[in-house]
C-alpha cells in the first residue's frame, strides 16, 4: 500500500482513508464538473439530436480497426475485459459490436454501463508519491 499524505502532511493509514483523500482532492480540483454533469443529466435531449443519430452509422471496418489499435498497456475498464483480449478476438467480435453500436445509434439509446469508467491516479514521474498533488 502506498503512503499518501494530506496537504498538512498527515499520512493516511487505511485503504478507505487513501481513497477518500484522493476523491476529495480530485473533486476539489474539478469542482465545476459535478454541476455540469448534474445539469446535463437532467436535461431532456433535443428531438433533433435523437432523430439525427439514426442516420449515423459505424462501418464494420472502423470497429475492426479500432479493436486492432487498442493498446495492451492500458488497464481494462469496468467490464474488466483486457484490451489484448479484445484486440486478439477482433475477427470474432467485430460483427457483434458493429451491430450493437449501430443499433444504439439508431435507437438513440446508450446504456449507462457504456458511460462508466475507472479513474486511476497515475503519479507524475520522479515525484514524491506521498504528495497527493503529484498525481
Amino acid at each position: 500500500m502506498i503512503k499518501v499524505a494530506t496537504q498538512w502532511r498527515h499520512f493516511m493509514n487505511t485503504t478507505n482513508d487513501i481513497i477518500n483523500t484522493f476523491a476529495n482532492y480530485f473533486s476539489s480540483v474539478y469542482e465545476n464538473y459535478d454541476n455540469i454533469y448534474v445539469n446535463y443529466k437532467q436535461q431532456t435531449p433535443p428531438k433533433v439530436l435523437i432523430s439525427s443519430l439514426d442516420s449515423c452509422s459505424i462501418d464494420l471496418f472502423e470497429v475492426f480497426e479500432a479493436l486492432g489499435s487498442l493498446s495492451s498497456n492500458s488497464s481494462p475498464g469496468p467490464d474488466l475485459i483486457p484490451n489484448i483480449f479484445l484486440r486478439e478476438c477482433k475477427f470474432v467480435i467485430s460483427m457483434p459490436l458493429h451491430y450493437l453500436f449501430n443499433l444504439s445509434l439508431s435507437l438513440g439509446f446508450f446504456p449507462d454501463s457504456w458511460k462508466t469508467s475507472f479513474i486511476r491516479p497515475i503519479p507524475k514521474s520522479s515525484s514524491d508519491l506521498s504528495n497527493i498533488s503529484n498525481y
